[in-house]
């Protein structure tokens, strides 16, 4: 009964350990993602602060109007 209850014991730790694993992997693969995003955004704020996405000179219509 002792040795049951010991096996029981194990093989909950054995799948703990492999799920807080699995979850670390995740997690980290998702903080990378996160990161990844973070730059991009940070890239193209900079590029709206020195206006390199404007279309045209500020507040004229454009041509069809």
């Amino acid at each position: 009964m002792h040795e049951d209850r010991l096996t029981e014991l194990e093989i909950r730790v054995e799948y703990q350990d492999r799920l807080i694993n699995t979850l670390n992997e995740v997690l980290t693969s998702q903080q990378a993602e996160l990161d990844r995003l973070a730059a991009k955004m940070d890239k193209l704020q900079g590029k709206l602060d020195n206006e390199q996405f404007s279309i045209g000179p500020a507040g004229e219509r454009p041509p069809h109007y």
